[in-house]
């Protein structure tokens, strides 16, 4: 006999075992304090879950000195903010610099956000 469904249980365990590197902040603008990670993103940042939780985004990941404005703290804060304000598609994040000024419709990620 299975479990009953418990959506909370259910989506946390998605989650968790999801392959997609997946980072949860706060809407606490500008901090975005980090609420939780799964294991693929520890993977791919080499990091320790305890050393993310709680902190601010820019403070666990501060900029490179190379980094370019279109690629900064400045571009990804302006992405959660668009996520934070419903918007259902926003520009995909990632540390590669980008020839195109805006990424391509199959570089763009859905992004959800819990109000």
């Amino acid at each position: 006999m299975s479990a009953p469904f418990d959506a909370r249980r259910d989506a946390q365990l998605v989650f968790r075992q999801s392959r997609q590197a997946v980072i949860i902040v706060g809407t606490d603008a500008p901090r975005w304090t980090i609420l939780d990670v799964n294991d693929a993103y520890l993977a791919v940042t080499h990091r320790r879950r305890e050393d993310l939780l709680g902190r601010g985004l820019f403070e666990a990941f501060p900029e490179s000195a190379g980094t370019t404005h279109e690629h900064g703290s400045h571009h990804i804060g302006a992405s959660l903010d668009a996520a934070r304000a419903g918007r259902r598609d926003v520009p995909a994040l990632s540390g590669k610099a980008s020839k195109s000024p805006r990424p391509s419709r199959s570089s763009r990620r859905r992004c959800v956000t819990a109000r």
